[in-house]
């Protein structure tokens, strides 16, 4: 079996992190460091996985369509929450910007997150 690893979803030296967290999550024992295909593009991880190239991890928002239509199958019923997030960044100077407010509040809206407030790194 080859494993679809998409480096584009982690910012870790680690390209196995999600599967060992998988793996430590529900005590599977998977081989997936042997053979496997790295690829820096989601969509195109996902596009190996449906032409039967090997198995990936997906996040479940963007890959629930294909399974609800059978082009995937799960590897497992168990669903492990994902300790990664996504940060919206732009120049401090434009914060308060109306356009960067819309959006920010729309974002948090699609994602079905609470809305918290912007913060300064």
């Amino acid at each position: 079996m080859l494993w679809i690893h998409a480096s584009e979803s982690t910012d870790v030296q680690d390209q196995f992190s999600e599967w060992r967290l998988w793996c430590q999550q529900t005590g599977a024992n998977l081989p997936f460091e042997g053979r496997y295909y790295a690829v820096n593009n989601h969509s195109i991880a996902i596009q190996m996985a449906e032409n039967g190239l090997g198995v990936m991890m997906g996040r479940q928002t963007l890959i629930q369509p294909l399974l609800d239509s059978g082009k995937l199958v799960a590897l497992s019923e168990e669903k492990v929450p994902s300790p990664f997030g996504y940060d919206l960044i732009c120049p401090q100077e434009n914060r308060s910007r109306l356009r960067f407010l819309a959006f920010s509040e729309w974002l948090q809206e699609e994602c079905g997150q609470d809305k918290s407030p912007v913060t300064q790194r």
